[in-house]
């Protein structure tokens, strides 16, 4: 597929920072517990903390093919921008970053937030 691509932006002479690559990974905000604990082997109930409180956001990455990151998009799972982060920090950093941050109905990224991206 790379050569593909390659291959048509030599033949189109398409400049480079027309091209994007875009992915997108779920970040969970509360580490999921594994197949690990820390009690002793002949306990009969282990504690599990997390296991079904998930909060999972989606990041959507992409660079450029001249070498540039665009800034990240983040989607978090709601119906309004009441469901965004309300630190100052968080606030602080987007501000600075450029980053986006988001809302669909669930964490996922869809057409409405993909179109907000590109904007």
């Amino acid at each position: 597929m790379t050569y593909c691509i390659a291959y048509l932006v030599i033949l189109y002479n398409i400049f480079a920072f027309l091209v994007v690559n875009i992915d997108q990974i779920d970040i969970y905000l509360i580490p999921m517990v594994g197949k690990h604990t820390w009690e002793k082997c002949s306990k009969k109930d282990v504690v599990q903390i997390g296991v079904k409180n998930k909060c999972v956001v989606t990041c959507v990455i992409s660079c450029i093919a001249n070498g540039n990151l665009i800034p990240f998009q983040v989607v978090y799972k709601g119906k309004t921008n009441r469901s965004l982060p309300k630190s100052l920090d968080a606030k602080r950093v987007v501000d600075h970053s450029g980053f986006t941050l988001v809302v669909s109905n669930n964490h996922w990224s869809n057409l409405h937030t993909c179109q907000q991206f590109v904007k």
